[in-house]
């Protein structure tokens, strides 16, 4: 048995630090200090589905592609029956947007005056005894119409900024626009790039996450 785990820890360790290093090499998609008031994909492109005919949310919308350098992109679309304030009042605990397979989670406010929040937010993966991933994501949240009281577009942006060589790429946006008082609509763009990690899980992982806006009550 210990025989069987010294192998598999040796295993898991060349797959991260020896993994080829994929499609396309790490880059930035955002330079924070220059605030960040576009997506990296615009969401024209993915029309906000039509509500039902009692007047609930529709489906979701989803698209995925990839991009010339071969890094997969996946985007989702779709209203939300809470406040845009509730909402980023969840974005900004990362309970709904983390791995289920984070172990540990911490964050940590940045004072910048041109966002309305902005984080460091290191994430740990421990998938075996005596083995750690660790990587850094940046945060910053962009005031795009309304006041920091009552805000009517909101855009939230994160990339990677350091850590593991199994993640190469990752960056994404939310942008929240509010409907109603208690109506968001709520679309997602992610790219990533990471070993094991296919352009559909990146969709099925942004779905999950609109999916759990949908459903979480607390932030009702």
């Amino acid at each position: 048995m210990l025989v069987q785990l010294f192998f598999e820890l040796i295993f898991f360790t060349l797959i991260l630090d020896f993994a080829p290093v994929g499609i396309a090499a790490e880059q930035s998609c955002f330079d924070f200090a220059t605030r960040v008031v576009y997506p990296l994909k615009e969401r024209a492109f993915i029309p906000l589905p039509p509500r039902s005919g009692n007047g609930e949310p529709g489906n979701i919308a989803i698209r995925s592609g990839k991009m010339p350098s071969g890094i997969g992109w996946g985007a989702v679309r779709g209203e939300v029956k809470k406040s845009l304030n509730d909402l980023i009042k969840n974005l900004r605990e990362h309970e709904s947007t983390k791995s289920p397979r984070v172990s540990k989670m911490e964050i940590t406010p940045i004072e910048d005056p041109k966002y309305l929040l902005r984080q460091n937010v290191a994430f740990e993966m421990d998938p075996f005894p005596l083995m750690s991933v660790k990587w850094t994501e940046v945060w910053a949240f962009s005031l795009l119409q309304g006041e920091p009281e009552d805000p009517q577009m909101v855009l939230v942006s994160y990339q990677k900024s350091e850590g593991t060589s199994y993640i190469r790429h990752l960056c994404g946006n939310y942008q929240l626009e509010k409907r109603s008082p208690d109506v968001t609509d709520v679309y997602i763009y992610e790219e990533a790039d990471a070993t094991s990690r296919s352009e559909q899980d990146t969709v099925n992982d942004i779905r999950r996450t609109l999916e759990a806006f949908r459903a979480d009550p607390q932030s009702k």
